[in-house]
């Protein structure tokens, strides 16, 4: 009498990033499009690499890179070197006198380049004329997978 061997019944219990019946496809780390500010994604096994553009770095390419400490700026005149948001863009501006209008947040005055008139140059998260909005941090859409982003200041929480 021949005896027949059952096929085992089994089902692979695959470690992230991988699916198939055998755990054998790898998913795609770059689908979700994790790179900020213009960088390009590099797909490995297991993970991802941002190559980012000039002016930005992290792990995501979400840091603005500030352009005075990259460059190692010094301005003449007593002017002083204030970063740009986005890429490497600065420019050199005059500080405020103490009977000028005050920036809320941590922003500080700055006269601009006619010396004339002043701005706000806000502190990171802030925004507007005299620095009183709140930038929006979930604007650029960061959560995934149906994620709920909750905005901060300078931050935000998903």
């Amino acid at each position: 009498m021949s005896q027949s061997k059952e096929q085992p019944q089994f089902q692979c219990l695959c470690l992230h990033g991988f699916t198939g019946a055998f755990c054998e496809i790898e998913i795609d780390k770059c689908g979700s499009n994790p790179c900020k500010h213009g960088g390009t994604c590099i797909d490995s096994k297991g993970h991802f690499k941002c190559t980012c553009l000039m002016g930005f770095e992290g792990e995501k390419c979400e840091l603005d890179i500030d352009a005075c400490l990259f460059y190692n700026i010094s301005c003449t005149s007593g002017k002083l070197c204030v970063d740009r948001p986005h890429e490497l863009n600065y420019t050199c501006l005059l500080p405020c006198n103490e009977n000028t209008e005050s920036c809320a947040n941590g922003g500080s005055c700055f006269l601009d380049e006619d010396n004339q008139s002043s701005q706000c140059v806000c502190a990171p998260g802030w925004t507007g004329r005299t620095c009183l909005e709140n930038i929006n941090d979930c604007e650029e859409n960061w959560c995934q997978h149906g994620a709920t982003c909750e905005d901060g200041i300078n931050e935000y929480r998903y």
